[in-house]
């Protein structure tokens, strides 16, 4: 029975993407090839190999499900756990509740989300730098080998992808249009994806102070232009407020603690230390002992972060998946900065907001196997500011 849910789960999930491929003609092609790859890869996955990462991390959320399922719908409901690791969990066991427990419904629904982080991805492109720029990330993202591997198998990368782009859509359309219903995407996006891990609810501090900055500066130049909008005026004032509340309601971030925990030298130090272990952790010289340290090597934690495993870190057969990742990384950074002065100041922001989130993981975690995993929620805005810099021309060369 199990195997025929997921069946019929994976029959829907190609059905409704089709459909939607021939309603959104521009976007047919790589929406129809992108979902295609990620079914074939569940279907190698179920009947021929197991794929990277399909290993404890997702039986113990497909076994927490099974759990919180068993006893039916309602009861389900009752085991509501909050904004927590097994969120993921909880919401595979809404699902078995209410069809079967099924570890190829669990890699449908992936499917489904990696469907739509495609569209998702084209969409925030197009608002950036135009539909051309939207295609080319929309193709980028769809045959991007890590983004096709998460979401083909039961992990909660789906949801936190798809959710930050939301997030990230908002913020862009508040940032380039001033848009109110922008902020609102925005904040619903990062809570959603907070949901799901933690560290996002540092993108949405970060989004709030950005928020507050431009707020409170529109205001003095309405003021000293007489001018004042009662937009800009309304969020000066609020802002502030839920940046306090969001502060002092203690949200908690994973590994992190609290806000202000997260601020607190010396446990950030403990934590690094703590998470380089086994034969995929970072040097040891990417350790901080003092705060000092923790300055200084930050920014090598982010570079181990984006692009480990270096071919001196590779020790195992298996180590060479995330050399190849790590490479196709570089190349992604190497086209970006290249055109860097040149970009819009709309795919600088894109990185921008993504920055903060960035640095809590490469703080938080310390060997390449896990950051393989934890880099691919970024993928799909690297890869929107790729296809920016790629389509874009040289200052210098217009002047000739």
């Amino acid at each position: 029975m199990a195997f025929l849910v997921g069946s019929f789960s994976l029959v829907f999930v190609l059905t409704f993407h089709t459909i939607l491929a021939y309603l959104i003609k521009w976007l047919r092609y790589p929406l129809l090839i992108g979902v295609f790859l990620r079914i074939a890869f569940v279907l190698i996955d179920h009947f021929v190999m197991r794929l990277p990462d399909h290993g404890s991390d997702a039986l113990s959320f497909h076994l927490q499900a099974i759990s919180w399922s068993q006893n039916g719908f309602v009861a389900m409901l009752s085991n509501f756990p909050g904004p927590t690791t097994y969120f993921y969990a909880w919401v595979l066991a809404f699902f078995y509740s209410i069809l079967e427990p099924s570890v190829l419904l669990a890699q449908a629904i992936s499917v489904f989300l990696g469907g739509w982080i495609i569209v998702l991805s084209a969409v925030l492109a197009k608002k950036v730098a135009g539909r051309n720029v939207a295609v080319r990330s929309a193709w980028l993202v769809a045959l991007f080998p890590t983004l096709i591997l998460y979401s083909s198998i039961p992990l909660r990368e789906p949801f936190l992808v798809l959710f930050f782009l939301i997030a990230v859509y908002g913020a862009v359309s508040w940032s380039k249009y001033n848009s109110k219903l922008g902020v609102l995407i925005a904040f619903f996006g990062f809570f959603m994806a907070t949901f799901f891990h933690g560290a996002f609810a540092i993108g949405a501090l970060g989004f709030l102070g950005l928020l507050i900055y431009k707020s409170i500066k529109q205001s003095i130049n309405g003021f000293q232009n007489r001018k004042l909008r009662s937009g800009s005026i309304v969020i000066s004032a609020v802002a502030p407020l839920m940046l306090m509340a969001f502060i002092i309601g203690g949200v908690a971030i994973p590994k992190l603690g609290s806000v202000f925990d997260a601020l607190d030298a010396n446990r950030i130090i403990a934590i690094v230390n703590y998470s380089a272990r086994d034969v995929a952790a970072y040097p040891s010289w990417t350790q901080p002992n003092t705060p000092v340290e923790l300055l200084i090597k930050s920014p090598i934690r982010v570079v181990y972060f984006l692009f480990s495993p270096f071919p001196w870190d590779v020790s195992k057969p298996q180590h060479l998946i995330g050399l190849l990742d790590g490479f196709f990384y570089l190349v992604i950074f190497f086209l970006i900065f290249r055109k860097w002065r040149d970009l819009s100041p709309e795919a600088k922001f894109l990185l921008l907001i993504a920055g903060p989130i960035i640095l809590a993981f490469a703080l938080a975690i310390g060997n390449f196997g896990t950051g393989v995993r934890h880099r691919a929620k970024f993928a799909p805005l690297f890869l929107i500011v790729c296809s920016v810099a790629s389509m874009t021309t040289n200052k210098k060369s217009k002047r000739k």
